[in-house]
């Protein structure tokens, strides 16, 4: 976290109870909760911070195209994770988690 915040940033960033909950769609099991201050949204905060569509498409900074995104919520099969699309949908079946597709961390400050 050294390289990306600077330590005011830091000292700012909320360690955050992450609940993980069972995906409700195909009853795949979440796992234990944590306590993080970086982590990916789950089904429910996507759906309160986003509406799918062109607001929930993520882009690469480099060349502004377009990416998938996780969430950390299973998918139909332990192996797999939700996800949002490149066209802003969220894929509640998820994938096969693999590296080459992005994540959009999510992190609570207090201010």
């Amino acid at each position: 976290m050294e390289q990306i915040f600077s330590k005011l940033e830091q000292n700012s960033i909320l360690t955050t109870d992450v609940v993980n909950n069972d995906n409700a769609e195909y009853g795949t099991k979440g796992g234990n909760n944590t306590k993080d201050k970086l982590f990916l949204l789950n089904i429910e905060e996507f759906n309160k911070y986003f509406s799918e569509g062109d607001k929930a498409v993520a882009r690469y900074k480099k060349d502004l195209s377009v990416a998938w995104w996780w969430l950390r919520v299973p998918g139909a099969y332990e192996a797999c994770a939700a996800y949002v699309n490149n066209s802003g949908n969220l894929i509640t079946g998820g994938s096969t988690v693999s590296f080459e597709d992005g994540i959009r961390p999510a992190l609570w400050v207090k201010y």
